[in-house]
């Protein structure tokens, strides 16, 4: 059953107030499945296809390093970079960053 989200559409169920509705084309009777306006923040969760990961750290990591901190291609870079081998010039840093993937991976208590 194909659907279809319109925001401009004013029903009946909604008294005369914008909402979003699920209008059901395939339906002989032409039904339709109303909701109050979504917030701004619900309205992202569906436009991006209403994603949903859970317990995955090494994920969670990546898409707020991503979100936050570094641009997509700059963490793309160093993903590639990780394939080749690595000079550790700083002894302290390299051990942090075994400690951390050691934590990412669950290779031991946290």
């Amino acid at each position: 059953m194909n659907q279809r989200i319109n925001e401009r559409t004013f029903c009946s169920h909604a008294n005369e107030v914008p909402s979003v509705c699920l209008c059901i084309d395939d339906c002989s009777c032409k039904s339709y499945t109303c909701k109050p306006k979504n917030t701004h923040n619900e309205r992202l969760k569906i436009d991006s296809g209403n994603v949903e990961i859970q317990g995955d750290k090494l994920t969670s990591f990546l898409y707020e390093l991503i979100r936050d901190y570094l641009p997509p291609g700059d963490v793309e870079k160093l993903v590639r970079n990780a394939y080749s081998d690595t000079k550790y010039c700083n002894g302290w840093l390299a051990k942090y960053a075994q400690d951390l993937a050691r934590r990412l991976r669950d290779e031991g208590n946290s």
